[in-house]
């Protein structure tokens, strides 16, 4: 018997608000995906790349820390990932680590494995 495969479509969003947008209407049609449910069924990746420049990766940062607090304010336990691919400063690993504390369900990684590892809804560690 094969295993199903299924593809990952990644959702852009430009905007904090239009993010927003779609977690209200995606938990209104889907609600246990406030629960633990969402564990392995929903993730969401930030990703901070080495082709923004310092003004976009400060709005990521705050993006991020704005994507938190919407989390939070749902109750939910989305799994979120912040990945990049270059070198955080002090002060940036500070924040994700104190956004950490507010949000437990977020993870830091560097390695793009552990990101296809996470988009494949494999166990979090």
């Amino acid at each position: 018997m094969s295993k199903m495969a299924f593809e990952i479509v990644p959702i852009e969003f430009e905007t904090v608000h239009k993010l927003k947008l779609f977690l209200e209407s995606l938990f209104q049609l889907k609600p246990n995906l406030l629960t633990s449910y969402s564990l392995d069924k929903f993730r969401i990746v930030v990703e901070i790349s080495q082709q923004m420049n310092t003004e976009r990766i400060l709005k990521a940062f705050n993006s991020l820390e704005r994507t938190i607090s919407q989390l939070n304010e749902f109750g939910c336990k989305v799994p979120v990932l912040v990945n990049t691919d270059i070198t955080l400063s002090t002060q940036q690993l500070n924040r994700i680590q104190q956004l950490k504390k507010k949000y437990i369900m977020l993870f830091y990684t560097k390695s793009i494995h552990e990101v296809a590892k996470f988009c494949k809804m494999e166990r979090l560690v």
